[in-house]
C-alpha cells in the first residue's frame, strides 16, 4: 500500500514525526532505522502484528508525507522480499504542478 498525505503542521519534520511513529510500535519491532526513500531521508521500520509482518518506511517532502507498507503472513515473510526492496528503491514521488501550496 502506498499513501500520502498532508501535515496538519508542515514544521514537523522526518525526526519528531518519526518519533509520533514509534509509539504505534510499543510491541513486536524487529528492526528500525534511518534510510532513503526516493531520493529523501527517511525511516524503516519491520515489525509483527496480528500473525504478519509488517514493513513501513515514510519520508516527508515539501510537508507531504509519504509512506510505503507492505504484509505478508510470517510463513511468508520472506517469500517477496526482493520484490519489495525493488520496488523501494525504484519508487519516485514525482512534483505534482497541480498542488496549491
Amino acid at each position: 500500500m502506498i499513501d500520502a498525505w498532508k501535515l496538519s503542521d508542515p514544521s514537523i519534520d522526518l525526526v519528531a514525526f518519526t518519533e509520533l511513529q514509534k509509539k504505534e510500535f510499543d510491541e513486536g519491532v524487529i528492526s528500525s532505522e534511518e534510510t532513503t526513500f526516493s531520493g529523501q531521508r527517511a525511516y524503516r521500520i519491520i515489525y509483527e502484528k496480528h500473525g504478519k509482518r509488517w514493513l513501513s518506511i515514510w519520508t516527508i517532502k515539501e510537508g507531504t508525507v509519504y509512506f510505503l507498507i507492505y504484509s505478508s503472513p510470517l510463513k511468508d515473510s520472506d517469500l517477496f522480499q526482493n520484490d519489495v526492496n525493488q520496488i523501494i528503491t525504484s519508487f519516485r514521488i514525482l512534483e505534482n504542478k497541480n498542488i496549491t501550496k
